[in-house]
């Protein structure tokens, strides 16, 4: 909680001109990187700071912790999907595998 209270100190500071707030996946921090920065690492989420095509000069703890909220549960579905998917690449290579061998054996 700390954390991320001094990162929307430090953004309604700057009233979030040229910084972006990004979320860390494994270790669960919330940290503030400029634009130059990249952060499109794998485990990095953007907590987007624009509502309505306007873009947020001040923000709450709130607002933030409900954006994490929503990235985790899009991380949480996204990885249910994938292990369904997963599982239905499965069936159909078995079902692949079984007609061909009994076309090519002639059971």
């Amino acid at each position: 909680m700390r954390n991320v209270k001094s990162v929307v100190h430090t953004y309604n500071a700057m009233k979030g001109r040229g910084i972006e707030i990004f979320y860390n996946l494994l270790s669960g921090k919330v940290f503030i990187a400029d634009y130059f920065q990249n952060c499109n690492r794998n485990k990095f989420r953007k907590v987007p700071c624009i509502s309505n095509d306007i873009h947020l000069e001040n923000i709450t703890t709130e607002y933030v912790l409900q954006e994490i909220a929503k990235i985790k549960q899009n991380e949480l579905e996204f990885r249910i999907n994938e292990k369904n998917t997963r599982k239905e690449q499965l069936k159909r290579y078995r079902k692949q595998r079984r007609e061909h061998y009994l076309k090519r054996f002639k059971h």
